[in-house]
């Protein structure tokens, strides 16, 4: 029952942090469309989709998948990876660092933590 319920657990984290990362991916996107001046209906129409699909993908609330990303950077004109947030390199990683990106997802600062130790700031 205990390794039911950890197991439980280990899921739930898993999906927040999908959550959020699916969240913190639709919020860039918007930034860029926003800064680029260009509006949801004009992107939705190059896109070949729904402005509501546009929607969904700029609050997180359905998945994208590499593809998709990669013609909204050519639509949009910009580095796929401008949709991601920045992971330091684990060599140089300091607590400050591991601040910063618990701004944009608080489950991936932990596993930072865990997974690298970084040097006092």
């Amino acid at each position: 029952m205990a390794k039911q319920i950890a197991g439980k657990m280990k899921i739930d984290a898993a999906d927040k942090a999908n959550g959020e990362l699916k969240r913190l991916i639709g919020k860039r996107i918007q930034t860029v469309r926003s800064r680029l001046g260009r509006t949801a209906k004009w992107v939705a129409i190059r896109m070949d989709i729904d402005r509501s699909t546009l929607s969904q993908i700029e609050t997180g609330t359905i998945h994208i998948n590499a593809v998709t990303l990669f013609k909204l950077a050519a639509i949009l004109r910009c580095d796929i990876q401008d949709f991601f947030p920045t992971v330091p390199d684990s060599s140089s990683l300091t607590e400050r660092d591991v601040e910063l990106f618990a701004q944009e997802n608080a489950q991936a600062a932990v596993f930072l933590k865990k997974a690298f130790k970084p040097k006092k700031s």
